[in-house]
């Protein structure tokens, strides 16, 4: 079921919303938030303390228990997907909260943060193109924001914080399949049902999904890795991709070895730099393109240099 999304023209809104939400954040970490949206005299880790109130509190009545942090983090995660212009801002909030000290270390470890993360908050399917234009946009838009968002964590050194593995997920997607090619489709075939009234519907959406368009869906949220952490992603040379990040299968134009390296790298940057120049494509899918690729590029002769 696709549901509506939205982009705040301002912190207030989102403030409001929130407290109109079923099941709230606390009082007091709702009040943290906009103290960090409205105060800039407020140091950002006195906002992370009292947004860990809560949580040490009830750590210190049940010490050794686990503490669900799932509301604060489905918070935080809507933050950051409607709050374009304070992404600088939840990222520096998420690094002093990891930095808020517990006897137990539970909030250190971020072991919560990461599996709302994977369960939850890094998911995005676009939405067709029958809803709603300022929908669509909105929709993108905070994807392009999470990914934003997890690339700029991963340069705070913190290991608990290091998001680089989830990159895989949109290189993958973004550059390495190239669905508009294939012609024949048997997933979709086998799927259909002529009784039920939303097949229709549902196989021209996948369709859409399978266009070359969908590029403008996926490349602005793959770029931001690039351009704020491509040294970062080059780094990653050697390390296996496992898991939900395993990007090594048959639908993959890669046919390297199932590893993040050099190689793949310098595959990724041709790839960016072919989707800079097909026509049909957004101009702010194939400018983000260009720029992806320019900072690999950069970041590749930076690293073959011969030392001095």
């Amino acid at each position: 079921m696709l549901v509506a999304h939205v982009i705040w023209n301002c912190w207030e809104d989102f403030i409001a919303a929130q407290e109109k939400e079923e099941y709230p954040v606390e009082s007091i970490q709702l009040s943290a938030l906009r103290k960090l949206f409205s105060d800039p005299t407020v140091p950002i880790s006195q906002v992370a303390l009292e947004l860990a109130t809560p949580i040490l509190k009830e750590l210190e009545k049940n010490p050794g228990k686990t503490v669900d942090c799932f509301r604060l983090w489905r918070t935080i995660e809507a933050a950051i997907k409607q709050l374009t212009d304070y992404n600088d801002k939840l990222v520096e909030l998420v690094i002093e909260f990891q930095k808020v000290p517990d006897q137990a270390g539970i909030i250190g470890c971020m072991q919560d943060f990461r599996e709302h993360w994977t369960e939850f908050a890094f998911d995005y399917l676009d939405l067709p193109s029958w809803e709603p234009a300022e929908e669509r946009a909105a929709n993108r838009q905070g994807w392009i924001n999470m990914n934003a968002f997890g690339a700029k964590l991963s340069l705070c050194g913190a290991p608990e914080l290091d998001e680089r593995p989830r990159a895989a997920l949109l290189m993958r997607q973004a550059l390495e399949k190239t669905p508009w090619e294939v012609f024949h489709h048997p997933d979709l075939d086998e799927e259909e049902d002529l009784e039920d009234d939303d097949y229709p519907t549902w196989r021209a959406h996948q369709f859409e999904l399978r266009d070359v368009r969908t590029l403008n869906s996926s490349v602005p949220a793959a770029a931001m890795w690039m351009k704020i952490n491509a040294s970062g992603i080059y780094e990653m040379n050697g390390r296996p991709m496992t898991g939900d990040y395993d990007c090594h299968r048959a639908d993959s134009n890669w046919k390297g070895e199932p590893v993040w390296s050099k190689e793949r790298f310098a595959f990724w940057r041709e790839r960016f730099e072919w989707i800079s120049n097909v026509s049909v494509l957004d101009k702010e899918t194939k400018k983000a393109a260009k720029e992806a690729a320019e900072a690999m590029k950069k970041v590749e002769d930076e690293n073959q240099r011969t030392p001095s």
